[in-house]
Protein backbone atom coordinates (compact mmCIF):
# COMPACT_ATOMS: atom_id res chain seq x y z
CA UNK A 1 0.00 0.00 0.00
CA UNK A 2 2.75 2.33 0.89
CA UNK A 3 4.51 1.83 -2.70
CA UNK A 4 1.06 2.66 -4.24
CA UNK A 5 0.66 5.58 -2.29
CA UNK A 6 4.47 6.52 -3.12
CA UNK A 7 3.79 5.97 -6.81
CA UNK A 8 0.73 8.26 -6.75
CA UNK A 9 2.22 11.46 -5.02
CA UNK A 10 6.09 11.18 -6.82
CA UNK A 11 4.99 9.59 -10.18
CA UNK A 12 4.54 11.70 -12.85
CA UNK A 13 3.95 9.11 -16.15
CA UNK A 14 5.82 10.21 -19.58
CA UNK A 15 5.37 8.60 -22.87
CA UNK A 16 8.98 7.49 -23.49
CA UNK A 17 12.48 9.11 -22.71
CA UNK A 18 13.27 12.07 -24.86
CA UNK A 19 15.86 14.70 -26.06
CA UNK A 20 15.91 16.78 -23.87
CA UNK A 21 14.94 17.50 -20.16
CA UNK A 22 14.94 20.17 -18.13
CA UNK A 23 14.83 19.39 -14.28
CA UNK A 24 14.17 21.97 -11.41
CA UNK A 25 15.73 21.56 -7.69
CA UNK A 26 13.36 23.59 -5.67
CA UNK A 27 14.05 24.36 -1.84
CA UNK A 28 15.41 23.46 0.17
CA UNK A 29 16.54 20.67 -2.27
CA UNK A 30 18.62 23.47 -4.16
CA UNK A 31 20.91 24.65 -1.45
CA UNK A 32 23.96 22.96 -3.25
CA UNK A 33 24.94 20.41 -5.77
CA UNK A 34 24.98 17.45 -3.58
CA UNK A 35 21.16 18.31 -3.08
CA UNK A 36 20.61 19.12 -6.28
CA UNK A 37 22.36 15.69 -7.59
CA UNK A 38 18.14 13.96 -6.70
CA UNK A 39 16.86 15.84 -9.83
CA UNK A 40 19.62 14.94 -11.90
CA UNK A 41 19.07 11.49 -10.64
CA UNK A 42 15.11 11.67 -11.61
CA UNK A 43 15.11 13.51 -14.45
CA UNK A 44 17.49 10.90 -16.21
CA UNK A 45 14.44 8.36 -15.90
CA UNK A 46 13.09 10.17 -18.70
CA UNK A 47 16.01 10.96 -20.77
CA UNK A 48 16.84 8.99 -24.11
CA UNK A 49 20.65 7.73 -24.87
CA UNK A 50 22.86 10.76 -25.74
CA UNK A 51 20.10 13.13 -25.08
CA UNK A 52 20.58 16.47 -22.75
CA UNK A 53 19.64 16.65 -19.20
CA UNK A 54 19.42 20.64 -18.01
CA UNK A 55 19.82 20.82 -14.19
CA UNK A 56 18.33 24.10 -12.76
CA UNK A 57 19.21 24.65 -9.20
CA UNK A 58 20.92 27.44 -7.55
CA UNK A 59 23.37 26.24 -5.39
CA UNK A 60 23.84 29.15 -3.37
CA UNK A 61 25.98 26.93 -0.42
CA UNK A 62 28.21 25.12 -3.37
CA UNK A 63 28.77 22.19 -3.83
CA UNK A 64 28.38 20.81 -0.33
CA UNK A 65 30.07 17.80 1.15
CA UNK A 66 33.07 17.87 -1.33
CA UNK A 67 34.16 14.43 -1.31
CA UNK A 68 31.94 13.67 -4.69
CA UNK A 69 33.55 16.94 -6.75
CA UNK A 70 37.02 16.16 -5.27
CA UNK A 71 36.20 12.31 -6.37
CA UNK A 72 35.33 13.50 -10.05
CA UNK A 73 37.91 16.12 -10.79
CA UNK A 74 40.47 13.39 -10.26
CA UNK A 75 39.66 11.86 -12.94
CA UNK A 76 40.07 12.81 -16.66
CA UNK A 77 36.40 11.39 -17.92
CA UNK A 78 33.71 10.00 -16.80
CA UNK A 79 34.52 6.22 -17.82
CA UNK A 80 37.65 6.77 -15.65
CA UNK A 81 35.63 7.23 -12.87
CA UNK A 82 33.42 4.44 -12.75
CA UNK A 83 36.82 2.34 -13.56
CA UNK A 84 38.68 4.13 -10.80
CA UNK A 85 35.84 3.74 -8.11
CA UNK A 86 36.38 0.54 -8.13
CA UNK A 87 39.84 0.54 -6.85
CA UNK A 88 38.93 2.80 -3.56
CA UNK A 89 37.18 1.99 -0.33
CA UNK A 90 34.04 3.64 -0.20
CA UNK A 91 33.84 6.42 1.31
CA UNK A 92 31.13 9.57 1.75
CA UNK A 93 29.98 10.90 -2.30
CA UNK A 94 31.64 7.96 -4.07
CA UNK A 95 28.14 7.37 -4.59
CA UNK A 96 27.28 10.40 -6.05
CA UNK A 97 30.35 10.57 -8.20
CA UNK A 98 29.16 7.02 -9.29
CA UNK A 99 25.78 8.36 -10.30
CA UNK A 100 27.11 11.69 -12.09
CA UNK A 101 29.87 9.80 -14.10
CA UNK A 102 27.24 7.04 -15.56
CA UNK A 103 25.10 10.10 -16.51
CA UNK A 104 27.43 11.90 -18.81
CA UNK A 105 29.10 8.95 -19.77
CA UNK A 106 25.79 8.63 -21.94
CA UNK A 107 24.38 11.46 -21.97
CA UNK A 108 25.29 15.46 -21.82
CA UNK A 109 24.74 17.16 -18.22
CA UNK A 110 24.35 21.18 -18.01
CA UNK A 111 23.72 23.21 -14.96
CA UNK A 112 22.20 26.64 -14.90
CA UNK A 113 23.82 27.32 -11.09
CA UNK A 114 25.40 29.79 -8.79
CA UNK A 115 28.68 27.84 -9.11
CA UNK A 116 31.76 28.37 -10.92
CA UNK A 117 32.14 27.03 -14.12
CA UNK A 118 35.14 25.31 -13.75
CA UNK A 119 33.94 23.43 -10.48
CA UNK A 120 30.86 21.99 -12.53
CA UNK A 121 33.17 21.34 -15.32
CA UNK A 122 35.70 19.51 -13.42
CA UNK A 123 32.01 17.02 -12.62
CA UNK A 124 31.60 16.46 -16.40
CA UNK A 125 28.84 18.95 -16.45
CA UNK A 126 28.59 21.96 -19.02
CA UNK A 127 27.92 25.20 -17.10
CA UNK A 128 24.30 27.38 -19.01
CA UNK A 129 24.08 31.16 -18.27
CA UNK A 130 21.08 30.99 -19.80
CA UNK A 131 18.10 28.58 -19.80
CA UNK A 132 16.00 29.61 -22.94
CA UNK A 133 19.28 29.81 -24.81
CA UNK A 134 20.44 26.52 -23.68
CA UNK A 135 17.21 24.76 -24.27
CA UNK A 136 16.85 26.26 -27.24
CA UNK A 137 20.51 25.16 -28.69
CA UNK A 138 19.78 21.89 -27.17
CA UNK A 139 16.72 21.19 -29.23
CA UNK A 140 18.13 22.68 -32.39
CA UNK A 141 21.09 19.81 -32.01
CA UNK A 142 18.63 17.26 -30.87
CA UNK A 143 16.55 17.98 -34.30
CA UNK A 144 13.10 19.12 -35.21
CA UNK A 145 11.21 16.26 -33.54
CA UNK A 146 13.18 16.54 -30.07
CA UNK A 147 10.86 15.68 -27.29
CA UNK A 148 11.61 18.19 -24.10
CA UNK A 149 10.10 17.52 -20.77
CA UNK A 150 10.29 19.58 -17.94
CA UNK A 151 10.38 18.29 -14.10
CA UNK A 152 9.31 21.45 -12.32
CA UNK A 153 10.00 19.82 -8.82
CA UNK A 154 12.54 17.28 -9.81
CA UNK A 155 14.06 16.40 -6.85
CA UNK A 156 10.80 14.73 -5.65
CA UNK A 157 8.46 13.80 -8.93
CA UNK A 158 9.93 10.52 -10.42
CA UNK A 159 9.19 10.26 -14.38
CA UNK A 160 7.68 6.96 -14.49
CA UNK A 161 7.54 5.57 -18.63
CA UNK A 162 4.26 4.60 -19.44
CA UNK A 163 0.88 5.52 -21.75
CA UNK A 164 0.54 8.05 -24.83
CA UNK A 165 0.23 11.07 -22.87
CA UNK A 166 3.29 13.22 -21.94
CA UNK A 167 2.34 15.71 -18.82
CA UNK A 168 4.44 18.90 -17.45
CA UNK A 169 4.46 18.70 -14.18
CA UNK A 170 3.66 21.99 -12.37
CA UNK A 171 5.48 22.87 -8.81
CA UNK A 172 2.98 21.76 -6.31
CA UNK A 173 1.11 19.50 -8.53
CA UNK A 174 1.16 15.72 -8.29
Amino acid sequence: AAVERAAEVYCVPVSGRVEVVITVAVPPLDVDLYQAHKAIEHGKLALAEGGSLILVARCAEGVGERGFVDLLSSFGSPREVSEGLRELDYRLGMHKAARIAETAGRSTILACTDLEDAVLESCFIEPCHDLQKTLDEEILRAGANAGVVVLMNGSMTVPEIRGHNTYLLRHGER
